[in-house]
Formats: structure tokens, sequence, C-alpha cells
């Protein structure tokens, strides 16, 4: 079985690709959203994890605080706590109180 790395043209073609797949992902969401009616704690949630694949953090932290006006949910916690220390706040990343607001403002 041979294993061939791939090309760095390929690499630098797969990115502008991935990331065009993920805008087109978030529209189809918006118009789930708008005309299924997703749930909020649903839509916040989904588009979180879309942003996190476009490493668009602090947009992601916001997304995330209001499903968490929603719900509890351990998973959206640690995503929060993800993100949170993918952008440095380290201090909020590990005790973060969702009940205050404003505490993730940048």
């Amino acid at each position: 079985m041979c294993s061939v790395m791939p090309s760095e043209y390929y690499l630098k073609r797969l990115i502008p690709i991935k990331r065009m797949w993920i805008f087109a992902k978030l529209l189809c969401l918006h118009i789930a959203h708008v005309l299924v009616g997703l749930t909020e704690e649903a839509f916040y949630i989904t588009k979180g994890n879309y942003l996190i694949d476009l490493h668009w953090f602090h947009r992601a932290i916001s997304n995330y605080q209001k499903a968490l006006r929603e719900t509890q949910n351990s998973r959206v916690h640690l995503a929060l706590s993800f993100c949170l220390m993918r952008v440095g706040k380290f201090q909020d990343s590990v005790g973060h109180d969702p009940d205050k607001e404003g505490h993730f403002d940048k």
C-alpha cells in the first residue's frame, strides 16, 4: 500500500473549498431557522460549531452564551470553555458564570 502525501497545491485548494462549504452550511442553517423554526438552543449551538470550524472564536463565544441562556447543557459549557481558551481567556474558561451578563465581552 502506497501512502502519498498531498501536494501543497492540493492543501491550498482544500482550505477555500472547506470555508465555502461551511458558509453554505451557515446559510442553510439560517434558512432552516427562519422557515422551519429551529429552537433557539439548537440554532445557536449549531452556529457556534460552524464558527469554530472557521476559527471565529469570539463569535462562537457569543453564540454559546446565547445557547446557555436557553439551556444548561454540559456540551455547550465545554465548547464555550474551549473557545475561551483559544482566545486566551484562561481564567474565564475555568470558572465561567453564565448568569453574569457581559462576562465574556472582548
